[in-house]
């Protein structure tokens, strides 16, 4: 209704009621409370029907008993209430013009039944603390009621009823409130302009809130369009409860919906509607965290039920589907697909650190964390605070009995005497250990809910006695992220002996005591990195990880673990490490047992710096891996053996890189390793490898023989001519050795023994250059040599570079085998085959037949030889004494 009817309305009722006598009440002797007894009226005169009466505030508390015994539905053009306390009693009455209580703090209450005898009749409550109650029914009879509630409240404690035509309007600032378990009619609907209505009643009809109005209550509205603020509930705070809805709830453009929370265990406000919910663009949602505050993640507030088919239209401005929406430190995530598939519902996604330390004392009378009492200044910890357990402390049996996740932030615990017990708590911070009278177990199972870049996840000791966590440790998500800090001191040391479920987990060792690492249970670690000083595993079977990084992490976090000492990981007995990756960092170890198997097995092997792993005496150290990798300049070893289960094996060895490798084998079938990047690879007995592709100016160093059916191939350059250059060395054997591109080496020997034999089953010499080292007569001792048991090709073959040490030149009549070719092989490529080339002015001479007969050799003659004509294409090369004393030329005759 516009302001204007209203004023209007209100006019014509003071003018009407300037024509209507007037009777004031005194309440007389008390003795009779009736409205026909004379006595009780201002001149001792009685009032007749249609006339206004007064129930003024100088009339003393014991006569404010006003009893209506004129017939049932006697008339009267209003009734003025001055003061409180009154109570208006016996029959039911019409009313044309209004009800009103002007003034006082408390209420008056009109008790019989009240019909509006008029078009229009006002309900008026005009004192600002005063409240005018009707607990009879009120009867619109086809009217319209006007509930002026300016400051004071009104309350209907009877319902409302209409025979049609009836209508309500409210306005003012105060409160209008409609008893629980009471019915409410208006044919015309109620029109609510200012203040706010309490619906705890059922209203039948549709109710409009215009904007700056507020719905409130627990009843129920046939239909309604809020503009205002729509508050299930009470007008306490807090005051929880359900407000529902029939065909249709429309929330309009700047509407706001008010909704309290409550912990969990108790109801929290919530809206119901059995017809449609549309959102006119523009509303939003105000919502309200309980004190203390208790919510954990999980808990879940069906804010909007509704309860018929089909979806909600629109959404909240600041809550639309899919978002998150920030209350406080609360961050909800929002859904209008919940529950049934229909209704809002808000999730507790997150609960931030409140910043807030609480410190147990144990003072209460058992050992609950929910005790106010066993801490200090009485006060629990609410979710997301810290806690704290000094030493010295009633208590040392705390037991968590908050809902299980509850969230806690830090954990300081500052003696060995605790025993913990309890549910799981959600952990956002650090935990802190300094403990120093006894050893410490932590048995409280963890839900990790933090994250390396908020600064938390960190467990440090820094006491001087063990701790052991047994509690599982489980993260929140795929990033959940735990950094073991073991900084203590004296005989303190760090046991995890627990079952863990986290992506990341980073051990970081700066104390002399080593850490023990003792999984337990299912789940399992993502990724593991040990970082500093001793850790040894415990137990037997395996642990399966996606990466194993030890004495490495990325440099993007460097700085904020660093520094750390070397790394060594020991493992026991009957114990293996599975994973994609390992990572190994400068200066670590990676030790077995004596007399024990023990191992790593990962598809893929980083060195990010020098590492080893060694086995204990007796003991083998067995890695499966399917790429090994290593930076520029790391020397890297692997005691063990060497074990891919896949068909190929690479190792990607960067130029100054070496890695040598204790064994090589392939469980599986016959494989293929490719080793590039420029580095150098040593490896011991090889089984079951058919080939080696050495590629990109890569080194490959046999150190023994290999074996299997059949043995190994060595593909200098790889199986064509577009990988670069390879060179094999070393002293060891495989089946055939092939060059493919020009620039091909192949050199026995190593560093530590210069002078080697490399055997072979076929040598094919095209584009190979062979390098050779001669400091005496014996292969393998004081010169190199390369021995062949099948085939041999000298096609095209380049000059070998030969290397005299220490001055050393053969005797006369001497004869050195550089390539030893047994009896009966075959023999390729030779078109002279003695003195097919000669070392000019000198007495050394070339021989592709020599030795035995089948035996590529050089032969120092008594005399010159003469120069002859060209044999087998060799271009020339150089000889060179490590003396200096000069260069040689090899030509061609």
């Amino acid at each position: 209704m516009s302001p204007l009817p209203i004023y209007l309305a209100a006019l014509s009722l003071v003018t009407s009621s300037l024509a209507s006598a007037t009777s004031t009440w005194d309440g007389g002797s008390g003795l009779l409370t009736f409205w026909s007894t004379p006595s009780n009226w201002a001149g001792d005169v009685a009032p007749s029907a249609g006339d206004a009466l007064v129930f003024p505030s100088g009339v003393s508390a014991s006569l404010r008993t006003a009893n209506n015994n004129f017939t049932a539905g006697t008339g009267f053009a209003s009734l003025l209430i001055e003061d409180v306390n009154y109570s208006i009693t016996g029959n039911a009455l019409s009313v044309t013009q209004f009800v009103q209580m002007s003034a006082g703090t408390g209420s008056s209450t009109v008790n019989p039944g009240v019909t509006l005898g008029a078009a229009s009749v006002a309900f008026r409550s005009g004192g600002s603390r005063s409240t005018l109650v009707f607990g009879g029914g009120v009867s619109l009879a086809g009217h319209a009621l006007s509930i002026e509630a300016n400051p004071g409240s009104l309350q209907f404690n009877g319902g409302v009823s209409d025979s049609g035509g009836g209508g309500i309007s409210k306005s003012g600032n105060g409160d209008a409130t409609f008893a629980a378990s009471t019915t409410v009619a208006a044919t015309n609907g109620m029109n609510v302009t200012a203040g706010r209505v309490v619906m705890n009643a059922a209203f039948s009809n549709t109710l409009t809130l215009a904007s700056g109005a507020t719905l409130a209550g627990t009843g129920s509205v046939a239909s309604a369009t809020v503009s205002g603020t729509l508050a299930p509930g009470g007008t306490t705070t807090p005051s929880y409860g359900n407000l529902s809805f029939g065909t249709s709830l429309i929330l309009a453009t700047g509407s706001v919906t008010s909704i309290q929370l409550a912990n969990p265990g108790n109801s929290s406000d919530s809206i119901t509607a059995g017809g449609s919910i549309t959102f006119q663009g523009g509303a939003t949602l105000d919502l309200s965290l309980p004190s203390p505050m208790n919510l954990k993640v999980g808990d879940a507030f069906t804010i909007l039920n509704k309860t018929s088919s089909g979806a909600i239209v629109g959404s909240f401005s600041n809550a639309a589907d899919g978002a998150s929406l920030v209350v406080g430190r609360v961050t909800f995530g929002v859904s209008y697909t919940g529950e049934t598939g229909n209704d809002l519902v808000l999730t507790v996604s997150q609960v931030a650190a409140s910043g807030v330390a609480r410190v147990w004392d144990g003072g209460g009378n058992n050992d609950m964390w929910s005790n106010a009492q066993n801490w200090v200044d009485d006060v629990a910890p609410e979710s997301g605070d810290s806690v704290s357990f000094p030493a010295g402390a009633a208590r040392l049996f705390p037991i968590n009995d908050f809902p299980a996740d509850f969230t806690i932030a830090d954990v300081s615990v500052a003696s060995g005497a605790y025993s913990f017990s309890g549910n799981r708590f959600r952990w956002i911070g650090n935990m802190t250990f300094p403990h120093t009278d006894s050893d410490l177990t932590f048995a409280l199972p963890i839900l990790l809910d933090t994250t390396f870049t908020s600064g938390g996840g960190a467990i440090l000791l820094n006491g001087s006695r063990k701790l052991t966590l047994t509690g599982a440790l489980t993260a929140l998500d795929s990033n959940g992220f735990l950094f073991l800090r073991n900084e203590a001191s004296g005989g303190g040391g760090l046991r995890v002996s627990t079952a863990i479920s986290l992506a990341t987990v980073v051990c970081r060792n700066l104390s002399s005591t080593p850490v023990e690492w003792q999984p337990a249970g299912s789940g399992g670690v993502t990724s593991l990195i040990l970082l500093g000083g001793n850790v040894n595993v415990l137990g037997t079977g395996t642990t399966s990880l996606a990466s194993l990084s030890v004495g490495y992490i990325d440099p993007l976090f460097a700085s904020a673990f660093s520094p750390f000492p070397a790394t060594t990981l020991t493992l026991p007995a009957g114990f293996s490490f599975t994973a994609t990756d390992a990572i190994l960092g400068a200066g670590c170890q990676i030790a077995g047992s004596p007399g024990v198997s023990s191992g790593i097995l990962t598809q893929n092997v980083l060195f990010k710096g020098d590492a080893t792993f060694t086995p204990g005496a007796g003991g083998s150290m067995n890695v499966v891996a399917g790429t090994l990798q290593a930076d520029a300049g790391v020397s890297a070893q692997i005691d063990g053996t060497l074990a891919p289960q896949s068909s190929s094996l690479l190792f990607d060895m960067a130029a100054g890189s070496t890695c040598a490798v204790g064994a090589l084998t392939q469980l599986f079938g016959n494989s293929v390793a490719v080793v590039q990047g420029g580095g150098t690879l040593s490896i011991g007995p090889v089984t079951n490898f058919s080939r080696a592709d050495v590629v990109g100016g890569s080194t490959l160093e046999l150190a023994a023989p290999n074996s299997g059916s059949p043995a190994m191939d060595v593909a200098l350059g790889g199986p064509d001519n577009t990988h670069g250059t390879g060179h094999l060395k070393g002293a060891g054997a495989c089946h055939d050795i092939t060059a493919s591109v020009s620039g091909c080496t192949l050199s026995p020997g190593t560093a530590a023994s210069p002078h080697g034999i490399i055997a072979c089953s076929t040598l094919d010499t095209t584009s190979l250059t062979l390098n050779l080292e001669i400091a005496g007569a014996v292969p393998g001792v004081s010169m190199d040599q390369i021995q062949v048991a099948a085939a041999v090709s000298y096609q095209n073959m380049q000059l070998p570079v030969l290397d005299f040490e220490g001055g050393y030149a053969p005797q006369p009549g001497q004869e050195l085998v550089l390539i030893a070719v047994a009896n009966g092989a075959y023999v390729g490529g030779v078109s002279v085959p003695e003195a097919g080339a000669i070392l000019y002015g000198q007495q050394l001479l070339f021989k592709f037949l020599g030795g035995d007969g089948n035996d590529f050799s050089i032969f120092k003659q008594t005399t010159a030889a003469p120069q002859t004509g060209p044999s087998a294409g060799l271009p020339p090369a150089s000889l060179v004494h490590d003396s200096g004393s000069g260069t040689w030329s090899f030509g061609q005759q």
